[in-house]
């Protein structure tokens, strides 16, 4: 086998092992979020992101606090809003 491909499989994995996890610390919530370690701790001091610091040292994130985070803010497709807000009239016409 192609060592790319042992690297390839080996990130696999690892990516499985790490969703299957419930609590995460910064490298872990780093790798599984896709942002930065230094941006993590800067929304941990901002306190715009709930985390965990048992003991005051380590940050911990529960795994689904960190996909309401990612999830936030969303924006819903133009389509989607024109069929909501078509129904509305249609529901709301006196």
């Amino acid at each position: 086998m192609d060592v790319l491909t042992l690297d390839q499989r080996l990130n696999n994995i690892e990516d499985l092992l790490l969703s299957q996890k419930k609590v995460l610390r910064i490298p872990e919530a780093s790798i599984y979020s896709g942002i930065a370690e230094s941006y993590l701790y800067k929304l941990v001091s901002a306190g715009k992101i709930t985390h965990s610091k048992p003991g005051g040292k380590c940050i911990y994130f529960d795994i689904d606090d960190l996909n309401d985070y990612l999830l936030s803010n969303k924006k819903l497709a133009p389509a989607y809003l024109s069929k909501v807000a078509l129904s509305y009239t249609n529901k709301n016409r006196r």
